[in-house]
């Protein structure tokens, strides 16, 4: 049998804690299966908790969100660069407990990490801010630890596109095939996916394809190799349960319009992305 794959979603997060087994329940009952995807350390072993209570619909990542890592800005704003090191290397220290831990066979992945240099008011932030520094240096690390660990990354990345890609390559050639992760919730342009896909990742889209039309000739553009859907639950929740709350069963509504802009069967699209999902993601 196979599932629809839901590659992204954070079903941890207290705004679930009212119907979270209800909706457990609808992905048994509609053969959805997700990510859960960690934002810091917490989330992590929050959401690796929950995979060991519904082994069959989950598999999780664990990482460090690029917005979430400024516990102490005061702190940050005054550190210098040994400081950064030692922060990076007890963080690294934490993840390396958790994938070698009890629960180490449901993790599938780092992340989400990468980079976002958008601030409160909307605009790019300089590269040489303690913000962009400490960016950066926990994005390496996990990138460092992906590597080790023979994980894929799951990627956030938002007004910084080039600067995530200068990074990458750093790290990996292009023309290597191994599958080195995935870009999620994607709104660069077709270069980017070209250049993410020459360099071994894929990218996933969100329901925001279901309701802005010039996704579509991007959601076209995609080798079906490197496509894959998500709902980033519990944010953007596809047509037609727009401005509900979002969760892993609505991928369904996700992968109906992609199969109409493609021109393809839902079930061939369906059985492609889950094949995929199995071997790179190690989905139940």
């Amino acid at each position: 049998m196979t599932h629809f794959v839901d590659l992204h979603a954070h079903l941890y997060f207290d705004v679930f804690d009212n119907n979270r087994e209800s909706i457990i329940s609808d992905m048994r009952e509609k053969g959805v299966v997700a990510i859960n995807v960690g934002v810091d350390i917490e989330s992590s072993l929050r959401a690796l908790r929950l995979n060991e209570l519904y082994p069959d619909v989950f598999r999780t990542v664990i990482g460090q969100h690029p917005l979430y890592f400024y516990k102490n800005e005061e702190v940050w704003k005054n550190m210098d660069q040994s400081g950064v090191d030692k922060l990076i290397g007890d963080f690294a220290l934490e993840m390396e407990d958790i994938l070698n831990g009890t629960h180490k066979d449901f993790i599938v992945g780092i992340g989400e990490c990468g980079l976002d240099f958008k601030n409160e008011d909307d605009r790019p932030q300089s590269t040489s801010s303690w913000r962009h520094v400490a960016q950066v240096s926990v994005f390496r690390k996990q990138i460092e630890l992906a590597i080790k660990y023979n994980l894929p990354l799951m990627l956030h990345i938002r007004e910084s596109y080039d600067e995530t890609l200068t990074i990458l390559q750093e790290y990996f050639k292009e023309g290597d095939v191994r599958y080195k992760g995935n870009a999620h919730f994607f709104v660069g342009d077709a270069s980017h996916v070209d250049r993410f896909i020459k360099l071994g990742f894929s990218v996933s889209f969100t329901g925001v394809v279901t309701f802005v039309k010039d996704y579509a000739n991007l959601v076209s553009h995609v080798d079906m190799n490197s496509l894959y859907l998500e709902t980033d639950s519990p944010y953007v929740a596809p047509v037609p349960v727009r401005g509900q709350q979002n969760n892993p069963v609505n991928v369904v509504h996700i992968y109906e319009k992609v199969a109409k802009i493609r021109g393809i069967d839902l079930e061939m699209l369906k059985n492609d992305i889950y094949m995929r999902s199995k071997r790179y993601w190690l989905l139940p």
